[in-house]
C-alpha cells in the first residue's frame, strides 16, 4: 500500500510539472489531499511549490563545413537530406542571385548547390543524382550560369528551370513568384507585393534578408531588390536590411533591420526574427562576416531549423553576439565553414560558454534542499 502511496505522489508532482510558469507568474503552492485507503481519517497533505530557478545552460554546437565553398554546399545537402525532389542551384562565383535566392530556399527546404558559370562539378551531379531530384532550379541569367550548365542538367534527364529576368527586379520577381507558387498558393492572383530592400554591393544584408524573408508567410508577394535597381518607384521598401548609407529611408519603409556594423545588424535580424516570421528562434546559423562564399547555401539550414545568420569576426565573437546569446534563448548553434572562414577558438569558446537560463522546477519538502545546493545544469537538444 505504502508502495501504490508513492507511485501515485510521484505521478502528481511529474504531471503538476508540465505546466510553463512564466517570470512575472506568482509561484504556485499547491496542498494536495491524498486518501491512503486504510480509513477515512488516514488522509496525507504534500505541500509542492512551482518556481522559475537559474540553471546553466549549455549550448548545442555543430559545424558543417568543406574543403571550398562548393564543397560546404554539398555537405549541407548530404548532412540535412536524404532526398529531394528539387534542387536549386546558383553560381558560386556571383553572390547576389544565390543570396537573394536564398529566400525561396529557405521557403520550399530544398538543398541549394553552387556550380561554376560554364561547367558542373562530377560531386554536385553525384549529390543531385543521390537525392533522387527531379527538377533543378537554376538562379540567375546565363551571364551567371551559362547555357552549357543547363544542358548539362537536361542531359542527364532533370526538368530544369530558370529563375531569372532581364535585370535584378525582374529576377527578384521571378523568385518572389517562384516562392508563392510553392508556398501551395490557391490562386494565381496574390493579394499584393512589397519589396524588401538591400543593397547589391553588401553582401551581409544580403545573406540575412534570404534567410528570413523566405520564413515570412501569407499572400503577399515579397522582393528582394537591390535598391539601385531603377524600374521600381523611389524607395518603395517596407523593410530594409542595411543601413540608410546603403538603402535611403523612404516613405513607405516600416520596418528596418541594422545596426552599428554588419555583426549588429545580423544579431538586429536575429532578435526581429519572431516578429518578421512569427517563430520563436532557438537556432542561429554562425557565419563569417568578411567572407562570404562558405555561407551561400546557409539559407538551406535556416528554413529546416527556422533559423536565421548571425556573423562573426573570423577569430573572435563579437560582443554583440555573446550577449544575444548569453540571453538564454538561443539553444543551438550552427557554424558553417572551415576554421579558415570560422577560426577553431570560436567554437571552444562557444562550447565553453555556461549561460544563465529560468527552468520552471516542482519543490517539495523532499527536494527542497538538494535544489537550493546542487548546481542545475541544462544542455541543449542536438540539430
Amino acid at each position: 500500500m505504502k508502495k501504490l502511496i508513492s507511485i501515485a505522489l510521484s505521478l502528481v508532482v511529474l504531471s503538476s510539472a508540465s505546466r510553463i510558469v512564466f517570470a512575472d507568474e506568482a509561484v504556485t503552492t499547491n496542498n494536495i489531499e491524498l486518501n491512503t485507503g486504510l480509513n477515512n481519517d488516514a488522509k496525507e497533505t504534500i505541500v509542492e511549490k512551482k518556481q522559475l530557478i537559474t540553471v546553466d545552460h549549455k549550448l548545442d554546437i555543430r559545424r558543417i563545413s568543406g574543403k571550398d565553398r562548393y564543397s560546404t554546399a554539398l555537405e549541407i545537402s548530404k548532412y540535412y537530406f536524404k532526398e529531394s525532389n528539387i534542387v536549386v542551384v546558383a553560381s558560386g562565383k556571383d553572390y547576389i542571385d544565390a543570396l537573394v535566392g536564398g529566400s525561396l530556399v529557405s521557403q520550399i527546404k530544398v538543398p541549394l548547390l553552387l556550380v561554376n558559370k560554364d561547367n558542373v562539378r562530377d560531386d554536385v551531379l553525384q549529390e543531385i543524382k543521390r537525392l533522387n531530384a527531379k527538377n533543378v532550379i537554376i538562379l540567375g541569367g546565363t551571364n551567371t550560369v551559362s547555357i552549357a550548365v543547363e544542358k548539362k542538367f537536361s542531359s542527364h534527364g532533370y526538368n530544369v528551370e530558370r529563375l531569372a529576368g532581364e535585370n535584378r527586379y525582374a529576377t527578384a520577381q521571378k523568385i518572389a513568384y517562384a516562392r508563392y507558387y510553392y508556398n501551395g498558393a490557391n490562386t494565381s492572383n496574390p493579394m499584393g507585393e512589397q519589396f524588401v530592400g538591400i543593397n547589391s554591393k553588401n553582401y551581409p544584408d544580403a545573406l540575412i534578408a534570404g534567410a528570413i524573408v523566405g520564413q515570412i508567410r501569407g499572400s503577399i508577394l515579397s522582393y528582394i531588390v537591390p535598391n539601385s535597381t531603377n524600374l521600381i518607384p523611389s524607395n518603395p521598401f517596407w523593410l530594409v536590411f542595411g543601413g540608410v548609407n546603403s538603402v535611403p529611408k523612404g516613405p513607405a519603409e516600416q520596418k528596418r533591420v541594422d545596426g552599428v556594423d554588419r555583426y549588429e545588424t545580423s544579431v538586429r535580424g536575429a532578435r526581429m526574427f519572431e516578429e518578421l516570421t512569427g517563430i520563436p528562434l532557438k537556432t542561429i546559423i554562425l557565419a563569417d562576416g568578411r567572407n562570404y562564399p562558405d555561407a551561400l547555401a546557409s539559407s538551406t539550414i535556416a528554413g529546416l531549423k527556422n533559423a536565421t545568420v548571425v556573423l562573426t569576426r573570423n577569430n573572435r565573437l563579437p560582443s554583440s553576439v555573446t550577449t544575444l546569446l548569453n540571453e538564454g534563448n538561443i539553444d543551438n548553434v550552427i557554424i558553417v565553414g572551415g576554421e579558415n572562414s570560422v577560426n577553431k577558438s570560436i567554437e571552444e569558446q562557444l562550447k565553453n560558454m555556461v549561460i544563465k537560463k529560468q527552468k520552471e522546477v516542482v519543490i517539495t519538502p523532499e527536494n527542497s534542499a538538494k535544489i537550493s545546493t546542487e548546481k542545475i545544469e541544462d544542455t541543449a537538444s542536438a540539430q
